[in-house]
């Protein structure tokens, strides 16, 4: 009966040391996209909304982002526009805010990079995707 168990655990304990392994050779996952060469990176300024409850003001969610273009030219637009890409998305911020954010629940990141995402497929930039850097809800 000694065995059995030594057996089992011996095969559960393989099975960490393995994972473990994998993930400090860094084994590529199914959520690894690979990084086009001509991938141009443009870190956002920190965006602050209110979160609106009814007609009180109970808190502020604050993203810290970072766009991906998909390619150079698009870098030269993305500049020209940034204003209207920031107004854009600052109105998509305070929509998600009034929806879905509150200061005691933790926030969906990735429901922030959608929203952030559709402010610049409305800008014009299709192929242009968020990374969400920090995202916070705070209370007033």
């Amino acid at each position: 009966m000694d065995g059995h168990i030594w057996s089992k655990l011996s095969w559960r304990l393989l099975a960490i040391f393995g994972t473990l392994a994998m993930a400090l050779m860094g084994t590529p996952t199914t959520a690894d996209a690979p990084v086009a060469q001509n991938t141009i990176i443009k870190p956002q300024l920190l965006m602050d909304v209110p979160i609106i409850d009814g007609d009180l003001v109970i808190g502020t969610l604050s993203v810290q982002s970072t766009v991906i273009l998909a390619a150079s030219q698009d870098e030269v637009r993305f500049d020209e526009r940034r204003g209207t890409i920031r107004e854009l998305q600052l109105l998509q911020l305070a929509e998600f805010a009034r929806l879905r954010a509150h200061p005691e629940r933790p926030v969906n990141a990735k429901r922030v990079a959608v929203a952030m995402e559709e402010a610049l497929h409305l800008a014009g930039f299709r192929t242009a995707r968020i990374l969400v850097t920090s995202v916070r809800a705070t209370e007033d």
